[in-house]
């Protein structure tokens, strides 16, 4: 229920943020910033320290967790432990938020999913570690005039939930499920280049999760109050492939 009312107020910020902008920049500053004609359709997307069109990214990379005291269940039944580092992809929508009398941010609203992990306790049981979040940013350029390249600085937040299920093969009753929820502010450094219309770049954030470790019983089957502390606190590293969507104006 937590993370349902995450990703309701994200998607809420992502799509109302024109309400909160500013008059329209007028064509003329445009000219004068970039040092071209307005006439260029779709290309140019910088004025001053603002991103000038929204853009979708695509990301994949690793995001770190703290699993010892699951792992070390884990290596006592199976010899065999999850990865700390987990594999991550997501989707990402960014627009600049221009906020009367104040100036302009450079926003981020993000979608993530944990590539799913399984260790097999035997040949018809195994476990397996996923998850899912969302997550929102606000920085600035650290070279505001340069159209080719960005070095944003962002503060923000993630929150989500951690799951873990037990299947086995011929089993008829539900399989155990336990859940981790987990909200993390974070802060973000994106050095990205623009090529026209396409840009790339690296995402690198360091995240402190700051909801208690336990992990809840989600299943009827599931044992209540599993001896398992997990954080979600740690790094993470991601690359990113972006797509200029329009004038936003």
């Amino acid at each position: 229920m937590t993370s349902r009312f995450i990703f309701s107020g994200l998607c809420s910020l992502f799509f109302l943020s024109g309400s909160l902008s500013a008059e329209p920049l007028a064509g003329d500053s445009l000219s004068k910033t970039a040092g071209i004609p307005c006439s260029v359709p779709n290309v140019l997307y910088k004025k001053g320290s603002v991103t000038y069109y929204p853009s979708l990214s695509l990301r994949l990379g690793l995001m770190s967790t703290d699993l010892g005291t699951m792992n070390e269940s884990m290596n006592a039944s199976t010899g065999k432990e999850f990865k700390y580092n987990l594999l991550s992809a997501g989707v990402s929508g960014n627009f600049p938020l221009h906020i009367r009398k104040f100036g302009a941010l450079d926003c981020n609203v993000d979608l993530n999913y944990m590539i799913p992990q399984s260790i097999a306790f035997t040949s018809s049981i195994n476990t397996k570690l996923s998850g899912f979040g969302a997550g929102f940013g606000a920085g600035m350029d650290l070279f505001p005039h340069n159209v080719n390249f960005d070095l944003m600085i962002c503060g923000g937040f993630q929150g989500g939930m951690l799951r873990l299920r037990t299947t086995a093969q011929g089993v008829t009753t539900a399989d155990p499920v336990y859940s981790k929820p987990y909200f993390a502010p974070q802060l973000t450094v994106y050095p990205r280049f623009n090529f026209g219309a396409i840009s790339v770049g690296v995402k690198a954030s360091y995240h402190i999760d700051v909801l208690s470790g336990n992990w809840n019983a989600s299943s009827s089957t599931a044992t209540a109050n599993p001896p398992w502390a997990s954080k979600v606190t740690g790094y993470g590293i991601e690359a990113v492939f972006g797509f200029v969507l329009g004038n936003h104006y």
